[in-house]
């Protein structure tokens, strides 16, 4: 998953950093509704994701990335997608299947980039965004440390990536307008090759062929049992989408760090 910016570089974003490349399911909680797998090579959703954004130029309403409602005013992204953007420039559409349409508009008040973020490859790859405004969706709640555990094999990505995972088709494929979903599970660490840093996930990329993409980046990673926030797209471990393993943020890693920003709204 990864960032539309610098030649377009986003989820998965064809370029390599530190041999890493960036990139742009249970019982219901509210906030999600309706069910079915790309990404690159998932499925269009068929269900409603309440908290589910797409990360905007407001300029012509271009996706850039994935971001998630965890309060009315606040929703949570990656640092890298907003790194050297100014809050004028940006905006959610919050809570559509499609990124075109639906849901609602909201502009960005603030960016809030974590304190220890200075390369996508280093880690605390997340921010938040302080909405100008409160967005009406149901947010989606940042899952407990049990709630993490328990969902290790059990979890599912979503994103408006590129569903081309070859980097010769990233710059003609595009950006579906249908929200895409994949079920993963969280691997162990060694599984990243040494790439995972600490409040990092390494998420598995089912067949070797399925997994996050240019556009995905920023966008959530869900605990299926219990619908709730486990992680958030940052880079992948190989230059072809899905080819291997992605690494995600533990947002639950960063728990009191959000509470501290947002005065525990989230």
């Amino acid at each position: 998953m990864g960032k539309v910016r610098r030649s377009v570089a986003v989820l998965a974003s064809i370029i390599a950093i530190s041999s890493s490349t960036v990139v742009g399911s249970g019982a219901a909680q509210p906030g999600v509704t309706g069910g079915a797998r790309r990404i690159a090579n998932g499925s269009p959703s068929a269900r409603l994701y309440s908290f589910m954004g797409s990360l905007q130029y407001s300029a012509d309403g271009s996706h850039s990335c994935g971001a998630s409602l965890i309060s009315p005013h606040w929703m949570v992204t990656a640092a890298h997608c907003v790194e050297v953007d100014q809050p004028a420039q940006l905006q959610v559409r919050v809570g559509s299947q499609d990124r075109t349409i639906g849901g609602s508009v909201v502009d960005v008040g603030q960016i809030v980039v974590h304190p220890g973020y200075h390369d996508v490859s280093e880690g605390h790859d997340i921010a938040l965004l302080q909405l100008v405004g409160s967005a009406p969706q149901q947010p989606i709640r940042i899952a407990t440390d049990e709630e993490a555990a328990e969902s290790r094999k059990l979890t599912r990505i979503l994103g408006w990536g590129s569903t081309c995972p070859d980097r010769g088709e990233l710059a003609t494929c595009g950006f579906p307008v249908t929200l895409q979903w994949l079920n993963t599970s969280v691997l162990d660490a060694e599984d990243c090759g040494g790439r995972q840093r600490a409040g990092e996930l390494c998420t598995n990329s089912p067949n070797r062929n399925s997994g996050n993409c240019r556009g995905d980046s920023g966008g959530p990673q869900i605990a299926r049992l219990s619908e709730t926030l486990v992680g958030l797209s940052s880079r992948n471990t190989t230059d072809r989408c899905g080819a291997g393993p992605s690494i995600f943020t533990d947002v639950t890693h960063y728990r009191d760090w959000i509470d501290e920003v947002t005065g525990s709204s989230a």
